[in-house]
Order: structure tokens, then C-alpha cells, then sequence
């Protein structure tokens, strides 16, 4: 039971705002948006910054042994 919570819980640390996704393009392209918009965008891509896992991780976690 605890192990789905927690599967759970990285799951959705890793879902992508469908909105703020489209927003994000806006911002990369130069097409303005609202002031409110623009800090959701930056909270949302410091998010997705935080939450990244580095290719070293992955190695690192692709060859650890599970028990």
C-alpha cells in the first residue's frame, strides 16, 4: 500500500501542465502574455528544474541493484 503512494506520489511530480506547457512555448517565442501568466510560467520551470533527474542519476539508478 505504501509503495503505491509513493509511486504515485513520483508520478506526479513528473506530469506536465498542459496549459503552462503552451504558455512555456509562448514565453520561448516571444509572444507576450499576462504578468499573472509569466510567474506561473517561471514557478512552473523551476519546478520542472528541480524535479529533473541528471543523466548521472539515471546511470547510477539503471545499474543499481533492486532487492
Amino acid at each position: 500500500m505504501d509503495y503505491l503512494k509513493i509511486i504515485n506520489m513520483k508520478f506526479r511530480k513528473t506530469l506536465v501542465d498542459k496549459r503552462l506547457e503552451e504558455l512555456s512555448d509562448k514565453v520561448r517565442r516571444g509572444t507576450p502574455i499576462l504578468m499573472s501568466e509569466a510567474i506561473e510560467v517561471i514557478e512552473y520551470q523551476e519546478m520542472l528544474k528541480k524535479n529533473k533527474i541528471t543523466l548521472k542519476d539515471r546511470f547510477v539508478n539503471f545499474f543499481k541493484i533492486k532487492k
